[in-house]
């Protein structure tokens, strides 16, 4: 089961890396929706199919075990979405990116402090082999930048610490609850979340082309249900330290991608901080597997 979970955990997290790229494509012509209501759009067209699910399954999701965890995990997941989509537009995209992938030292830090299970020495060394990764994947387009961009720096850091909180969070709810009401649950609070904070953001809520709403609907079945679903199902199944280290994954296929697309430069340094991240959960992987 741990095989098959750690398997599904890489593809979830390969499609979470399509975010990005769905997002540039929404924002550019001739669709043209801002950032913050790609994020919106995302979690609110996940809903639907999410509930007709559940009733499918025959489900309940109107009162659920643990309806703060669950709240709480989509305010989590909201707060990481927005905080990160500002932070892009107040410092470079590179620093943002590098920052919000911090997580794993958050849960680690949660782990060792709240739950008194300090990381293995092979899971410490794969987080930080695979953070450094993440440093080499962003290097060429990072920079320090002055006092004006202080705010970004921080949000990013906020995403961070957020979205630790929201794979703790689902971690201890998926020891009871199924995959598929936390992720209904889970993208209705974010999607609330996220609706007024893209109201006061600006820019254009709905995509100036008919084709824009397909894109968005794509964008919600393959990163949101698709990738976020798998997430959510393999974390009952795996250590969350060693997920957290998984799913920085992410960038990789988003900076791969993106280079294929968009033919952005990919150097010597991306991919060797693409082989790095992956000697990094092959570390943590052998690390677990010792205990």
């Amino acid at each position: 089961m741990a095989s098959r979970a750690l398997l599904l955990l890489i593809l979830g997290a390969a499609l979470i890396g399509l975010v990005p790229i769905g997002v540039r494509m929404c924002a550019d012509q001739p669709y043209l929706i801002a950032p913050l209501a790609v994020a919106f759009w995302r979690f609110a067209f996940a809903v639907p199919p999410l509930l007709a699910w559940n009733r499918w399954r025959q489900r309940s999701v109107d009162a659920p075990a643990r309806p703060w965890l669950l709240a709480c995990a989509g305010l989590l997941f909201g707060c990481d979405i927005a905080c990160f989509f500002v932070a892009i537009t107040r410092t470079s995209v590179a620093n943002a990116t590098l920052l919000s992938n911090l997580a794993p030292l958050v849960v680690a830090a949660w782990s060792t402090v709240v739950e008194r299970r300090p990381p293995t020495r092979g899971e410490t060394g794969g987080a930080l082999l695979a953070i450094a990764g993440v440093v080499l994947l962003v290097a060429p387009e990072a920079r320090l930048e002055g006092g004006a961009h202080v705010v970004g720096i921080a949000l990013a850091l906020a995403s961070a610490v957020f979205y630790g909180g929201y794979q703790i969070a689902v971690a201890h709810l998926r020891r009871d609850q199924p995959a598929d009401r936390v992720m209904t649950v889970v993208a209705a609070v974010a999607a609330l979340v996220l609706a007024p904070i893209a109201l006061i953001g600006g820019g254009n809520l709905v995509p100036d082309h008919a084709g824009g709403w397909g894109l968005l609907i794509a964008l919600a079945v393959l990163t949101q249900i698709g990738g976020q679903g798998l997430i959510t199902w393999s974390l009952a199944h795996l250590a969350p330290i060693f997920s957290s280290v998984v799913l920085l994954v992410q960038p990789v296929v988003a900076i791969v991608l993106a280079w294929l697309l968009f033919d952005q430069h990919l150097g010597w340094m991306q991919g060797a901080g693409a082989v790095m991240v992956m000697l990094g959960i092959v570390l943590a992987h052998r690390g677990r597997s010792a205990t």
